[in-house]
């Protein structure tokens, strides 16, 4: 049997070293499906179960929340809002709110814009706040939005108050579309 050069056996022990390092890092090839990235912080996420880049609906399937007080039990203003999207660059949530059988004719309506993090939890990004007529459409709702600084898929949601006495707020539901703040 014939011994290696001392050349080739330096290439060896460098491409031993270069495999054992590559390991120790967690750093493999895609395609041998390697060890899922980790961070030390929470970053945007994909929202688990949501479907991706559904477009914009004139309403949104919402989750309640909020006690009316007493005075205002005759007074059942609805909050509403449609899906976040990407419009122009941007993340983008509308709210409105549904007068019901309150006297108001305007109301004060908050738009919250959350994206969902690794951690579990949604960070909220960005709001507005407006006064507002009753039920909806271009002149009657506000819009928050968030810079996309990424176009990696994760969640959004809004969450809609409408403030009349009392709030009565609304959680639309998560959505996924290619947009990181």
């Amino acid at each position: 049997m014939k011994t290696p050069s001392i050349r080739s056996r330096a290439a060896i022990a460098v491409a031993a070293i270069a495999i054992l390092t590559a390991g120790l890092s967690g750093a493999t090839s895609a395609a041998a499906g390697g060890p899922a990235t980790h961070h030390a912080y929470p970053v945007p996420a994909p929202y688990p179960g949501a479907r991706a880049d559904r477009s914009t609906s004139p309403s949104a399937p919402v989750t309640i929340s909020g006690e009316l007080s007493p005075e205002m039990a005759n007074c059942t203003p609805t909050a509403n809002g449609d899906y976040v999207h990407v419009s122009s660059g941007d993340a983008s949530g509308h709210g409105w709110w549904l007068q019901g059988n309150c006297p108001y004719t305007k109301s004060s309506v908050t738009v919250q814009l959350n994206e969902w993090y690794s951690d579990n939890s949604w960070h909220n990004k960005n709001s507005a706040t407006g006064s507002v007529y009753p039920g909806g459409g271009a002149g009657n709702r506000v819009t928050a939005r968030q810079t996309c600084v990424g176009t990696t898929l994760a969640g959004w949601r809004s969450v809609v108050t409408v403030w009349i006495g009392w709030g009565n707020t609304v959680y639309t539901t998560g959505q996924n579309i290619y947009c990181t703040a």
